[in-house]
């Protein structure tokens, strides 16, 4: 039995020798392949890459560690594409640099340092989006939602938002023909222009920033061109409006006057009991020469009875010229229409014949505004 047990354990110690043997031969295979490599020294990397984007070019950023070997960083962008920064002075630094003639796409950034034998760190990497000529072509204007004159010398813009607007720069002419810039911010929604040229063209062209840290601003291709209003609300006092009936007899308002009272709760209205057939009109003295551009006229509030209103003007009182006219639905609403000129007509006297009522042959109005400048 004694013998027995020698015998295995002899075994045992055999194998033993011959598997630590083996180990010990794999263990030298290993470490010579390593020592075949050399030896493999880390220098500081670019740490911290930022890539800021702009139009067709970005500015790198990154962080270098105290390591006074380094001489210097390499960014990388393709293949063939790279730039080869110095390290000029020694000691943890930021470092940046703008690179230039970049493509219109995403860019994948490398970044690693060198030291001054030649020994390379480990990469870094950053993609980024840069902008330029196609993301150019896409932008739009700065919309706008309305214009009016307020009077000879104010005008107003109302500016819708926009994403990523920075601003718009406004080019107009003055009433005195020069040439006037003015910078409109992208959370200025109403802008009031002092002295404008009514009925002239302005332009602007609309900035963009397409994110917060892009280095460039960009514009729209061509500036937006649009006109002024021709004119603005006239002044109506002093005015005078006679009709040809109205329905002061029956002690209920009616009176043509009340067109020019700047409240739309009043109202002219035909005469009734008797009734007075149509046409009926309205005349108004302006007391002045203007050139007309606009003739709003509001129907009575809450009230359907007005279908079409013919719309003349005159110089002299007697020889009138239509220039448009206005049909209504038959609702109460819109309240009022507009008719708009296609250029400005001078006029001292306007007249509005009512041919057509849903009620006829009543018909009744609340107000009468015009628009135009004074005649110079």
């Amino acid at each position: 039995m004694k013998m027995k047990t020698d015998k295995i354990l002899v075994l045992a110690l055999a194998l033993l020798s011959s598997f630590i043997g083996t180990s010990c031969s794999d263990m030298s295979d290993v470490y010579k392949e390593y020592l075949k490599q050399g030896e493999y020294v880390y220098i500081g990397i670019a740490d911290s890459l930022t890539i800021l984007p702009g139009n067709c070019r970005a500015k790198v950023r990154w962080k270098l560690n105290a390591d006074p070997k380094l001489q210097d960083c390499v960014l990388k962008w393709s293949e063939n594409d790279s730039v080869v920064i110095p390290i000029e002075k020694v000691g943890e630094q930021w470092m940046e640099t703008i690179i230039a003639d970049l493509p219109e796409e995403s860019l994948l950034l490398t970044a690693y340092t060198r030291d001054i034998y030649g020994n390379i760190s480990l990469k870094t990497e950053k993609s980024q989006a840069i902008y330029g000529p196609t993301y150019i072509s896409n932008l739009s204007a700065r919309k706008i939602t309305d214009i009016e004159a307020i009077d000879a010398e104010n005008l107003t813009i109302k500016w819708n938002s926009l994403d990523n607007c920075v601003g718009v720069n406004l080019s107009y002419t003055s009433q005195t023909g020069e040439q006037n810039q003015y910078f409109v911010a992208a959370d200025e929604l109403e802008t009031t222009l002092y002295g404008a040229q009514l009925g002239s063209e302005f332009s602007y062209i609309t900035l963009f920033r397409p994110t917060e840290n892009c280095i460039d601003i960009f514009e729209t291709s061509a500036p937006h061109v649009m006109s002024f209003p021709s004119g603005y609300l006239l002044d109506r006092t002093g005015w005078a409006a006679t009709a040809s009936s109205d329905a002061s007899h029956k002690n209920d308002g009616g009176k043509a006057e009340q067109l020019l009272d700047d409240n739309l709760d009043t109202f002219w209205h035909s005469s009734w009991d008797p009734d007075e057939p149509l046409p009926h009109w309205v005349l108004i003295d302006m007391k002045d020469e203007y050139l007309i551009t606009e003739v709003t006229v509001h129907k009575r509030k809450d009230n359907a009875d007005c279908k079409k209103i013919e719309v003349y003007l005159s110089m002299d009182g007697n020889k009138f010229e239509q220039v448009g006219a206005l049909e209504y639905q038959n609702t109460a609403s819109p309240n009022s229409l507009t008719l708009t000129l296609e250029e400005p007509i001078e006029a001292k006297y306007l007249k509005c014949v009512i041919t057509e009522s849903y009620r006829a042959p009543f018909v009744s109005l609340s107000e009468i505004k015009v628009f135009g400048r004074p005649k110079k």
